[in-house]
């Protein structure tokens, strides 16, 4: 290939951490395309997905989707006329644990569950 006088050394950036590809215009417009060395920029800065929240209340919860797994505590129950607050944990449709409290309480949630249910309680909030 004969370089042409106009012929330039362009750097084609390919990435942020150091990743560079290099191409030389020739005039030759039968030079072969240069592909990016690395994904698009836009996809290496995209989003990632929601977490799930490190609180819960009252109703039946996807452990893992909407609730990870850790130990949470609640300050009891929401109806001072009837101050008990249940809880239950389930493992493929099955009970596997259920409980209830008069006060404050805290129960782990294991990466096993599949749902925790809660009945008349304060929100219950992760602390480990």
């Amino acid at each position: 290939m004969k370089l042409l006088p106009q012929a330039a050394l362009v750097l084609v950036a390919a990435g942020l951490i150091g990743f560079a590809g290099f191409v030389l215009i020739t005039g030759d417009s039968t030079a072969a395309p240069v592909r990016p060395m690395t994904p698009p920029a836009q996809a290496m800065f995209a989003k990632p997905p929601a977490l799930p929240s490190a609180t819960f209340g009252d109703g039946r919860h996807e452990v893992l989707a909407e609730v990870p797994a850790g130990i949470y505590r609640t300050d009891g129950s929401t109806d001072d006329d009837f101050p008990l607050c249940s809880w239950r944990l389930y493992e493929s449709t099955h009970l596997v644990s259920a409980g209830s409290a008069t006060g404050p309480v805290s129960i782990v949630i294991e990466p096993t569950h599949d749902e925790v249910q809660s009945i008349a309680c304060k929100p219950w909030r992760r602390i480990g």
